[in-house]
């Protein structure tokens, strides 16, 4: 089963959100209840959306999936690149804590040292 969520703010990390194409929960007997992000992409070219080694995706899609993973509380992502009916690429992608570290971290000094002081200041 696939639900679409919209738009889902991140309790812990307010100014960090994601926009998921879906949330997969699976219904197989291996693995029942099992919660993995969803992640679309449709480029013209399916080689496009992954790095040179042809199964990790490109920075900024990898990027997407390790926030997307860390909003939703889901431990993988199922990583769907369609460019035809006979020509598309599925792969899964772990959850990696260092890494969403790296950009939260990121992200909150952007938002502390700019954004907030900017909104700040037109009080």
């Amino acid at each position: 089963r696939i639900d679409n969520m919209g738009f889902m703010v991140w309790e812990e990390m307010p100014f960090l959100g994601c926009s998921p194409d879906g949330i997969v929960t699976y219904k197989c007997q291996c693995c029942p209840g099992r919660r993995n992000l969803l992640e679309v992409k449709c480029p013209n070219v399916v080689s496009n959306s992954f790095r040179k080694n042809g199964k990790d995706p490109i920075s900024c899609n990898y990027t997407q999936t390790q926030i997307g993973m860390g909003v939703t509380g889901t431990d993988s992502c199922d990583y769907f690149v369609y460019e035809s009916d006979t020509i598309w690429k599925l792969v899964n992608i772990k959850f990696d804590q260092k890494y969403l570290d790296e950009c939260v971290e990121a992200v909150r000094f952007i938002y502390l040292e700019y954004l907030f002081r900017a909104l700040k200041g037109m009080l």
